[in-house]
């Protein structure tokens, strides 16, 4: 009995570094992957799949709002 190989898009086998940004400050920084999903409706869609605590600076089980939040603060993710 032979298995089949599934084939696998080589756009997530891309890693890419993410920064949180405050203004021009790197607040928070780690990486993430793309995934590739073919759609027969809307075409080809590109997720960018990370962490929480990559996002907002905080560990999700901490009751710690995101890094940065407050009146008029504006946070960036640069990828």
């Amino acid at each position: 009995m032979q298995a089949n190989a599934q084939e696998i898009e080589h756009i997530s086998l891309i890693t890419t570094p993410i920064q949180l940004l405050k203004g021009n400050v790197v607040i928070s920084q780690g990486t993430g992957f793309y995934y590739l999903l073919e759609d027969s409706t809307k075409g080809k869609i590109i997720f960018l799949v990370t962490n929480y605590h990559v996002l907002t600076g905080n560990s999700p089980n901490t009751d710690k709002p995101p890094k940065g939040m407050g009146k008029g603060h504006i946070l960036n993710v640069k990828y």
